[in-house]
């Protein structure tokens, strides 16, 4: 598309393209807001209360400051998710205790701020929003990956039986840590997460204890 064309954008509105977008360089500060406001407006109404209207209005910026960045409604919210989010790197600290804490510590950072539900709500979401879900699965499934080869990297070393299973146990941690952290503040037996790696440690003691040679 040649510079200075304009193409339909969400709701009907007219938008400059990437490649059409002039000189001034993006403020971050606003970059910020937008995100913040968009995983918090996602979080509180859904996919279908989602829209640039709504998302400006929360974050105090003008509509066109969103569609100068973003072509649709679903490249705004993959790209806050994105920063929301960020993608475990399948590192070996040396003990498949300390992979799996490291990972898992990082997820409940992920689901502690006051826009918690909006990955949630993807993964609820999925049938009415397909492609949103698509998009966002490849930063998501970062962190799978990185259990499941943790857990495998244990049975190579000896750390763990060889009969281990591999997804079963990654679904037990995962489910015990996300449990937690999003019924943490409605339970009343319970506490919230404060110290992301104590209870994360709590989890691992009683799971593998299982799965120890």
């Amino acid at each position: 598309m040649a510079d200075g064309v304009h193409e339909q954008g969400y709701a009907g509105r007219n938008m400059v393209t990437s490649e059409a977008r002039p000189g001034r360089p993006r403020d971050p500060a606003v970059d910020g807001r937008i995100f913040d406001a968009a995983l918090t407006v996602y979080a509180e109404r859904g996919w279908s209360g989602f829209s640039f209207e709504v998302v400006a209005r929360v974050a105090g910026v003008g509509k066109n400051a969103l569609y100068i960045r973003w072509r649709t409604r679903e490249d705004l919210l993959v790209s806050a998710l994105e920063r929301f989010i960020i993608a475990v790197q399948d590192i070996d600290r040396g003990s498949v205790r300390e992979d799996l804490r490291h990972v898992f510590a990082s997820m409940i950072e992920t689901f502690a701020g006051p826009a918690d539900l909006a990955p949630l709500r993807v993964l609820l979401e999925a049938q009415a929003a397909p492609e949103l879900f698509t998009r966002f699965a490849t930063v998501a499934v970062s962190r799978l990956v990185a259990v499941r080869a943790a857990i495998e990297r244990g049975v190579a070393r000896g750390e763990l039986r060889p009969d281990t299973d591999v997804v079963l146990l990654a679904d037990l941690i995962g489910g015990a840590v996300i449990s937690r952290s999003l019924t943490a503040p409605f339970d009343p037996a319970g506490s919230p997460v404060t110290d992301p790696a104590a209870f994360v440690d709590r989890v691992l003691d009683h799971v593998l204890s299982s799965s120890r040679r």
